[in-house]
């Protein structure tokens, strides 16, 4: 069976250098393994992902469902299936958090169906989640971890 490489595709010199600065944006702010401050770049990255702007507090007259929106995209405001597991390292997995559903919110964005940016973004964010990831990593959409 021949083996076929893959072909060389990119996105437009523009997008290709906004995908560039983001990705980079991001890598450089998860450095901080403070799930505080992890769940601050989240919540606003996945306000501007989503909504096109900055974060603003939910306010209290705003109808119920644009609030549950908001608060959603707080990742201190979610739980996830291995926090309910008792031999989970609590440490270990707040300070991760905020990444895992980084990338699951992420792969649901419209972004997140974008291969060339999204093989790139799960490869960040996967060196800041794994002990040891690979080189030419690709991740495809729709993949999920929990822990271990």
């Amino acid at each position: 069976m021949p083996r076929y490489e893959y072909r060389p595709l990119r996105p437009t010199p523009d997008a290709e250098k906004a995908f560039l600065g983001w990705l980079e944006k991001l890598d450089q702010e998860f450095i901080n393994r403070d799930p505080e401050h992890r769940s601050d770049v989240v919540r606003e990255s996945l306000h501007q992902l989503y909504l096109g702007h900055s974060y603003k507090p939910a306010k209290s007259k705003a109808p119920l469902a644009e609030q549950v929106l908001m608060h959603s995209f707080d990742p201190r405001n979610t739980t996830l299936e291995p926090e309910y597991y008792g031999d989970v390292d609590a440490v270990k997995y707040a300070e991760r958090k905020p990444l895992i559903w980084f990338w699951m919110m992420f792969d649901r964005s419209p972004a997140g169906l974008n291969h060339w940016l999204g093989f790139r973004l799960r490869a960040m964010l996967a060196r800041h989640v794994f002990k040891h990831c690979g080189n030419n990593v690709k991740i495809f959409h729709g993949v999920e971890i929990s822990y271990g």
